[in-house]
């Protein structure tokens, strides 16, 4: 209102409330989009292709969507290699989960801080990791995270706090795709979250 009706007329102050809004106006997209997946998701009406997902250009994707928040934050952002192995499930439901994920990363690292995606191998597994530098998730508070509307202290977010569903939509995701989600302490002294999907045999790459 302070915009239109011609009560601020000071260019900073414009772009302050300007960055406001787009970034409110983003976040309420994002938590649409969550509400309608879980629906889908209860409901029974989405389908997962069950075939080899390309790791790099899931890498290239995270870096795309996520790299000009993180800077935008003065969040270091990396995103390594991730082709260690070819994971099997969903393409685009992959990206959604490793998505929420890193979003949640960002929620809860401060400036200065740094995000960091990685994958490795183990027998017949690909396992995503994303950690970050934030105050990390409490060991009580592990499973607890991965529960609808759970959010921990909103101190801990950078932002006022986050919708408390990425999480839980990204483990609902990955465990239609036979893989699992869980919370780890990250050697950044916050927060790790793992994503583990089943992987193509070696030999087939």
């Amino acid at each position: 209102e302070a915009l239109t009706d011609g009560t601020v007329t000071d260019p900073e102050t414009s772009r302050r409330y300007l960055r406001i809004i787009r970034d409110e106006s983003g976040r309420l997209g994002d938590l649409t989009r969550v509400l309608l997946s879980l629906a889908d998701l209860d409901a029974g009406v989405v389908e997962f292709d069950r075939g080899p997902v390309d790791a790099e250009a899931l890498a290239d994707s995270v870096r795309a969507r996520f790299e000009p928040r993180a800077a935008e934050r003065s969040v270091r952002f990396e995103v390594g290699a991730l082709d260690a192995a070819v994971p099997l499930g969903d393409a685009a439901r992959l990206l959604q989960a490793a998505s929420a994920v890193v979003d949640n990363a960002l929620e809860y690292t401060p400036p200065g801080g740094e995000v960091l995606v990685s994958a490795r191998a183990e027998p017949g597994c690909w396992i995503l990791t994303v950690d970050d530098s934030g105050p990390g998730i409490p060991p009580g508070d592990r499973e607890a995270v991965f529960e609808r509307f759970t959010r921990l202290d909103r101190s801990r977010s950078t932002t006022g706090g986050g919708s408390g569903l990425g999480l839980s939509l990204s483990r609902r995701l990955v465990r239609l795709m036979d893989g699992d989600v869980r919370a780890e302490d990250s050697p950044l002294g916050g927060a790790r979250i793992v994503l583990e999907l089943p992987a193509q045999a070696q030999a087939q790459r």
